[in-house]
């Protein structure tokens, strides 16, 4: 089975339910590797699609583009990578100021409730959204205590 690549939150189909993530993964570093592992056994254990949401550019080269690193992996390389771990969904949201201005409460309610529906998430320990990084595990578990998500520490 390969993975499947959507063009933005707004073509992923609600019904989908994945156990889902939500990060850059530049690198995709060890890290990275431990919580899209954890994401993928959840998803099994679930038998639920593993989705990974992610963004392209990478916020930070739109938001902040003279302190920018340079890109460590292709897109196409990323996504590669991803795919070798077993992901099976991927949602490429293009990064924009306007996105990038949009609240917490905003992200979690259009993006993650409206548009992507998850079963459940796994995120790390440092995950952060919406308009200057405002909203973290805790806001969002406050925002859908219905919703199971779980924090993966190093």
């Amino acid at each position: 089975m390969s993975m499947k690549i959507y063009q933005g939150s707004e073509s992923f189909p609600v019904n989908a339910r994945p156990v889902l993530t939500i990060g850059n993964f530049d690198g995709v570093h060890l890290g990275h590797q431990q919580l899209l592992g954890a994401l993928v056994e959840r998803a099994k254990e679930l038998d639920r699609p593993a989705a990974v949401y992610t963004f392209e550019p990478a916020p930070r080269r739109v938001l902040q583009p003279e302190s920018c690193p340079p890109r460590i992996l292709s897109i196409a390389r990323k996504l590669a990578l991803l795919e070798e771990i077993g992901v099976q969904q991927v949602i490429l949201e293009a990064f924009t100021l306007d996105l990038g201005s949009k609240s917490a409460a905003w992200f979690a309610d259009e993006v993650i409730g409206r548009r992507l529906h998850p079963a459940e998430m796994v995120v790390g320990y440092d995950f952060r959204y919406g308009h200057k990084r405002s909203g973290d595990v805790n806001t969002l578990r406050a925002q859908f205590p219905e919703l199971p998500v779980s924090a993966v520490t190093h």
